[in-house]
């Protein structure tokens, strides 16, 4: 998270608030970057974020021409893949209310985070889709079937109120009340709203490039693997099932047969009785540099 030399309280909030949200895996630098008349200079942001080993960069900065001002950009291979610019605007002051008297006002380090989009506008419009897409990865939130809400302290709710306007939202979840079945909202820190100035999306190319090694490198790994067990699990019970119909047909008969004949008239059958079995990459690698 980097701020320009003209940085507005405003947008500094901003930065730090996401900043707490990203934490541990983010940096507020405090330094000064210098940005041009014209806009963020993408050579400077790409610079920052291969020092910083850095696959995404938010610069904050005020400019006569661009007041309060948020970059948005995401990289793959050290290059700009697509970008944001975001012109912030204040939300309505939360009211003393809204934070008990007792209720922590923050979020623990690295806690689970859950996003809801609101307004058809995010599956019809390609630049509010494409910025969903990047919310959402850069705040490493993951598509899930299930939540587990003992672990949920944040939710992010994103409303799309017209064609340009966006609501950013965060309240943290009770979550004392929570464990009695009960969800309680308490609004908190960052909330802005925002128009988009001007965006650059990512090319066909190299979206699905970016996409199909960010799958190889891990984010689809837990996914991968719970269908492998999902389908072992089908084939052990598919297995079984059929060698008990099997072995009490011969039975039946009156005739005997022995586990090695049982698992050849399965495998004839099209169920393999062989047990399914994982590989080692690391044991193969290492045979490789041997």
């Amino acid at each position: 998270f980097l701020r320009g030399a003209k940085a507005s309280e405003r947008v500094m909030g901003v930065l730090r608030g996401l900043h707490e949200i990203k934490k541990p895996n983010s940096m507020l630098l405090s330094r000064r970057t210098e940005d041009t008349p014209t806009g963020v200079s993408v050579a400077m942001v790409e610079e920052a974020c291969r020092r910083d080993g850095a696959s995404f960069a938010a610069f904050g900065s005020s400019t006569k021409k661009r007041p309060d001002n948020l970059f948005l950009a995401r990289l793959f291979n050290g290059r700009i893949l697509d970008t944001y610019d975001l012109a912030l605007h204040p939300l309505d002051p939360l009211p003393d209310s809204a934070q008990p008297k007792g209720q922590k006002r923050t979020a623990t380090v690295g806690s689970t985070c859950s996003f809801v989009f609101l307004g058809a506008d995010w599956q019809r419009d390609t630049r509010l889709s494409e910025l969903k897409n990047l919310l959402i990865d850069v705040l490493g939130v993951r598509h899930t079937g299930q939540v587990a809400v003992g672990a949920l302290e944040r939710v992010i709710v994103c409303s799309a109120l017209n064609d340009t306007r966006v609501h950013f939202e965060q309240f943290l979840l009770d979550t004392d009340k929570a464990e009695q079945g009960e969800a309680v909202l308490i609004p908190s820190e960052p909330r802005f709203a925002f128009d988009i100035r001007a965006c650059r999306l990512a090319e066909t190319e190299d979206m699905r490039r970016a996409l199909r090694l960010q799958d190889k490198s891990g984010e689809g790994r837990e996914d991968r693997q719970r269908e492998k067990e999902k389908k072992r699990d089908k084939m052990v019970k598919k297995r079984e099932k059929l060698m008990t119909k099997v072995r009490a047909e011969v039975e039946k008969e009156g005739g005997t047969i022995t586990q090695r004949e049982l698992e050849k008239k399965a495998t004839k059958m099209g169920v393999s009785t062989k047990p399914i079995q994982t590989i080692d990459m690391k044991k193969i690698l290492n045979r490789k540099k041997r």
